[in-house]
């Protein structure tokens, strides 16, 4: 019988681990696997579930995430939308994070046009640091 079930519980797993997935968000990468940008950015992979959408704000909204954590110390956020030769480009930056290296996160990230309505064609994230600037996408 334990034989017999073997493959219902590996096909199982692999649905449990590709809808968990999908359910994360964006798939970060580590630092030394990621490329990163001369302007210090850490390219995010997104799951292409949420590289497109019919609402804009939406393809930023993830990336928000539980941000303020609590109401303690300065948490800010700031969000700056231009037009791009090819669609716009954004800056999200959040700071007052409650870690003693992380002040906060600056993404940077490219959205165009598309028959879905928009895409999400770059995001990348750098760290701001308290305590000078990051090396290899860490803070010191």
């Amino acid at each position: 019988m334990l034989t017999e079930s073997i493959p219902f519980f590996q096909t199982f797993l692999r649905a449990c681990i590709v809808a968990g997935a999908a359910l994360a968000g964006p798939t970060f990468v580590s630092a030394e696997a990621a490329k990163i940008s001369p302007d210090g950015f850490r390219e995010v992979r997104v799951a292409p579930a949420l590289a497109t959408n019919t609402r804009f704000m939406h393809l930023i909204m993830p990336h928000i995430g539980n941000h303020p954590e609590s109401d303690e110390g300065r948490p800010t956020l700031s969000l700056d939308i231009r037009p791009d030769k090819n669609g716009f480009v954004f800056d999200l930056k959040m700071g007052g994070y409650l870690d003693d290296s992380v002040s906060g996160e600056h993404y940077r990230g490219n959205v165009v046009a598309s028959s879905e309505g928009w895409e999400l064609k770059y995001l990348g994230v750098k760290p701001t640091c308290y305590r000078g600037k990051p090396n290899k996408g860490r803070c010191p």
